[in-house]
C-alpha cells in the first residue's frame, strides 16, 4: 500500500492544497484538498469540537463550541480518505502476489527499497538537498523513531540532552531506557548551542545523544538558525554524541520555507566533508533526523522514517532485535 501511495507522492503534492493553523504553540500545515474528483475542501477546524458554557450579559450559559487545541494533529475533515482508499484499491488490485506481500513481514529491515527511493526523492524535493534511499529507514511513526534510538543508541546510565523546554513526552521515551536526562535552554534562535559548548568543554556533563526540535519547535515555536545549525554538528563531531532531530513538523509552514530548509543530517555532512584527510574527528557523532506522515496525511497509517548521516548508522538499527524479527512491509 505505502509504495502505492508513495509512488503518487509527486502528484499528490501538485494538486494539494496546504491550510495552515496553529496547534498546541507551533505551526502545523495540513492538508486542504485535492483538485480532482473529491470536491471543494471543506473548512478547517480543529477537531474535536466540545460545547464549554459561557455566561452572557443576561446571566444565561449558553453552549458554544470550542476548538480543541491540544493535540498536534490533522482536523478530520481535511484528512484525504478518498486519496488513501483509492491507494488501497490500487494496490491489492495489482496482483495476487501484492495482496499476499502487504500482509506479511516485511522482506528488508530497512523497510522497502522500492518505498525508500520514493521517499527519498519526496524529501530530496522538499529539503533541497540530495537525500539517498540508503540513508533512509522506515518505522511506524516518529514516535517509534525516537524510541529505537533511546533502544539502539544509548545504555542505561548514559546521558542524553533535550531543550528547555522540550516535547513533554520524549523524556520519558529516553527514561524508560535508563538513559538520565539533563537540559539547556532555547531562545528565540532555538538551542543556546554556546551553553552546550561549554559545559561540554567543562566536562560538566558528557552526552550520548542531544534530542532538538530544529523546525517549528514544540511549544516554543522557534526554528534553530543556520548558524546554530552548523555549530551543533560541529559539536557532535567533536564530543562524539548522536543528534536526534525530530523533524515532525520540518515541512510545515505558513510560508514557503527558504533555501536553509536543509535538514540537520544535511549540515552534518557538509561538516564532514569540510574535514582535513585523516581528522581524527572523522566517523564520529552523527545526526538521526525523525519525519513522519501523520502531520500530512493522518497518524492513523503509523508510517514514519529516519534519515542518518552517516547512513552506516542504519545498521545499527537494522541488526536490532524486534527489527530482525519483523519490520513493516512498507
Amino acid at each position: 500500500f505505502f509504495v502505492t501511495i508513495g509512488s503518487h507522492f509527486a502528484f499528490m503534492f501538485r494538486f494539494l492544497r496546504f491550510f495552515p493553523f496553529i496547534a498546541g504553540g507551533h505551526c502545523v500545515r495540513m492538508i486542504h484538498g485535492i483538485s480532482s474528483g473529491l470536491g471543494a475542501p471543506p473548512s478547517a477546524q480543529a477537531s474535536p469540537v466540545s460545547m464549554k458554557p459561557s455566561r452572557g450579559p443576561s446571566g444565561a450559559s449558553p453552549l458554544e463550541p470550542v476548538l480543541s487545541l491540544q493535540r498536534g494533529q490533522p482536523s478530520t475533515e481535511l484528512r484525504p480518505a478518498a486519496l488513501v482508499q483509492r491507494a488501497f484499491q490500487m494496490y491489492f488490485e495489482t496482483s495476487l502476489e501484492s495482496q499476499v506481500e502487504a500482509l506479511q513481514y516485511g522482506r528488508e529491515n530497512a523497510g522497502s527499497t522500492a518505498l525508500r527511493n520514493v521517499l527519498a526523492t519526496f524529501l530530496t524535493r522538499e529539503y533541497q538537498e540530495e537525500v539517498s534511499a540508503e540513508s533512509l529507514f522506515t518505522v511506524p511513526g516518529a514516535s517509534s523513531g525516537m524510541e529505537l534510538c533511546a533502544s539502539v543508541l544509548g545504555k542505561p546510565g548514559e546521558v542524553v540532552c533535550v531543550e528547555d523546554p522540550t516535547y513533554f513526552l520524549a523524556p520519558p521515551i529516553f527514561e524508560n531506557h535508563g538513559l538520565s536526562v539533563v537540559s539547556v535552554p532555547v531562545d528565540e534562535d532555538g538551542l543556546r548551542t554556546d551553553l552546550l559548548a561549554a559545559r561540554l568543554e567543562s566536562g560538566e556533563m558528557r552526552i550520548r545523544m542531544l534530542y532538538t526540535i530544529p523546525y517549528h519547535h514544540n511549544p516554543a515555536s522557534v526554528q534553530l538558525s543556520e548558524a546554530r545549525k552548523r555549530h551543533l554538528v560541529e559539536l557532535s563531531l567533536k564530543h562524539d554524541f548522536v543528534v536526534v532531530s525530530d523533524d515532525a513538523y520540518h515541512l510545515l509552514s505558513f510560508e514557503p520555507m527558504p533555501p536553509t530548509n536543509h535538514s540537520l543530517p544535511y549540515y552534518y555532512e557538509q561538516a564532514v566533508k569540510a574535514l582535513p584527510r585523516d581528522s581524527p574527528l572523522s566517523g564520529r557523532g552523527g545526526v538521526v533526523s525523525v519525519g513522519t506522515f501523520s502531520k500530512l496525511l493522518g497518524p492513523g497509517l503509523r508510517f514514519g522514517w529516519m534519515q542518518s548521516a552517516p547512513a552506516s548508522l542504519n545498521k545499527r538499527f537494522d541488526s536490532w532485535g524486534y527489527i530482525v524479527s519483523g519490520n513493516s512491509p512498507c
